[in-house]
């Protein structure tokens, strides 16, 4: 079989990408990789503009980082200014004030900033023109700008990582600065929805005991992992928690009420716990409910199943869903921590869970690493699922393939 050509870029023996000649921890060099990123990658420039909701055809851009009014002007410098054109004529300006990624800095502050770029000459026979803040915070309303958070561009970009690998390296490169994420350490929580699965992801409503002593404490998303296995194949921000009687309709309309002003959207709650109702009864009393963001949910591009789920709840990190654990299919190989000799696998002396099955599908073996060798026929091909890094999920897969004369190894193959 044929084989895609495969090559590696290492600095300090690390398998490295652009990102790191950028480097990463200054304002400056975060907001050159992102428009580096774009100049590059068209999948990654139309999920930015999906997610700020711009709507535009176009079939040039022009991509400025740290453009200037005049040269050697102290009036500031645009962080990315993207111009989109049509058959060269100007459809599009696009003015982004992107703070650090470890930087807590206030998206009012940063919107007025942003608006003192708009009369800049690059902008000239620009109508149309919008200004995008970008900062480390929740997000907040800011009349006349758009603003969103470093992780909601993960986020989106996240969807579209498999499509080129560049996109894949930024987001890599973005987690890893030193500092950025360690506010979102472990903000996912994983909860076995069972039967009350459909229930939960049509209506967006989540109920539990008040006095739960598992209840999760509002976390920065909710996933739900399905019967038979666990699967997990959406990521849901968390609107609200509220401690309420799913029959009491007076509260509950009050709630609706001050929904718009508390969470920026009417929760429509009655309807949803209407919903909710019914795929069954839910017993009586006041129960603690977390109500889901429902429309602006994260699909993820790989559903992600844990090893055991047999846990009440398990908490991840961001990280172990979109970062590198996470990697979309690729051509990679891997040298370890698994080697081959003659017909014989050998696995390495660690905790990690494994399973090993014939491509069709067939389980040959289930088994910890530290376990005895395991022998192979060259006649099958093989997927080897490893256990994640420090994390119960089932993402990394090898495929074993005896071709040539020896047995190949590939991390995350392309069939």
């Amino acid at each position: 079989m044929k084989r895609n050509f495969v090559c590696e870029f290492r600095k300090y023996d690390k398998i490295s990408t652009i990102f790191d000649l950028i480097g990463g921890d200054l304002e400056p060099k975060q907001t050159t990789a992102l428009g580096y990123l774009f100049n590059k990658s068209r999948s990654a420039l139309n999920a930015f503009l999906k997610l700020i909701g711009v709507k535009v055809t176009f079939d040039k851009c022009i991509v400025d980082c740290e453009a200037q009014c005049k040269e050697k002007d102290n009036n500031g410098r645009i962080d990315i200014l993207l111009r989109l054109y049509q058959d060269e004529h100007p459809v599009k300006a696009i003015i982004i004030e992107a703070k650090s990624v470890k930087a807590k800095t206030s998206e009012v502050a940063a919107n007025n900033q942003v608006q003192k770029y708009v009369s800049f000459p690059q902008l000239k026979g620009f109508s149309n023109k919008e200004t995008v803040t970008l900062t480390q915070d929740v997000k907040t309303l800011v009349e006349g700008s758009t603003s969103i958070t470093w992780l909601d561009l993960v986020n989106e970009l996240s969807n579209v990582q498999g499509k080129e690998p560049i996109i894949k390296d930024f987001i890599n490169y973005i987690l890893n600065i030193k500092g950025n994420m360690k506010h979102y350490e472990e903000e996912i929580v994983s909860i076995p929805a069972g039967n009350s699965y459909e229930a939960v992801v049509s209506s967006g409503i989540y109920e539990c005991p008040v006095e739960y002593k598992r209840n999760p404490q509002n976390p920065l998303f909710i996933t739900f992992r399905e019967k038979g296995g666990g699967a997990m194949k959406t990521l849901y921000k968390l609107l609200d928690v509220l401690e309420l009687d799913l029959d009491d309709e007076a509260s509950i309309e009050k709630v609706d009420e001050a929904s718009i002003e508390k969470v920026g959207k009417q929760l429509n709650l009655k309807d949803r716990l209407d919903r909710y109702k019914s795929f069954g009864t839910p017993t009586k009393g006041v129960k603690r409910v977390y109500v889901l963001d429902i429309d602006d949910a994260i699909t993820l591009p790989i559903p992600v199943t844990p090893m055991e789920n047999n846990t009440p709840i398990i908490n991840y990190k961001i990280s172990d869903f979109i970062g590198e654990c996470n990697t979309n299919k690729g051509e990679y190989r891997i040298v370890s921590p698994f080697k081959i000799d003659g017909h014989t696998l050998h696995v390495p002396n660690s905790r990690k869970n494994c399973i090993l099955k014939k491509e069709d599908g067939t389980l040959v073996k289930d088994f910890s690493c530290n376990k005895e060798p395991i022998e192979l026929n060259k006649e099958y091909v093989y997927e080897l699922f490893v256990q994640g890094d420090k994390r119960s999920i089932r993402l990394n897969k090898i495929r074993l393939s005896y071709e040539a004369g020896s047995w190949k190894m590939f991390y995350d193959y392309k069939k």
